[in-house]
């Protein structure tokens, strides 16, 4: 009987160990995979500031022909 317990209490060890370092393993790709959302999305404004600017750079040079 002793043994039999031992046994559960090795594998129930053994199975939380791991399921510790699955949810750390999660953790620290949840973190990268978060920083390379962030670098695309400051990219992303990036670029579309620069389309802002340049369009609105050919509306003064429009409008300053005008006059």
């Amino acid at each position: 009987m002793c043994v039999f317990r031992l046994m559960k209490i090795l594998f129930i060890l053994e199975y939380t160990t791991n399921a510790l370092e699955d949810v750390d393993r999660f953790r620290k790709q949840k973190v990268l995979d978060l920083k390379d959302i962030l670098a695309s999305y400051a990219f992303l404004q990036l670029k579309a500031s620069k389309k802002n600017l340049q369009t609105w750079m050919q509306i003064r040079d429009c409008l300053q022909n005008i006059s």
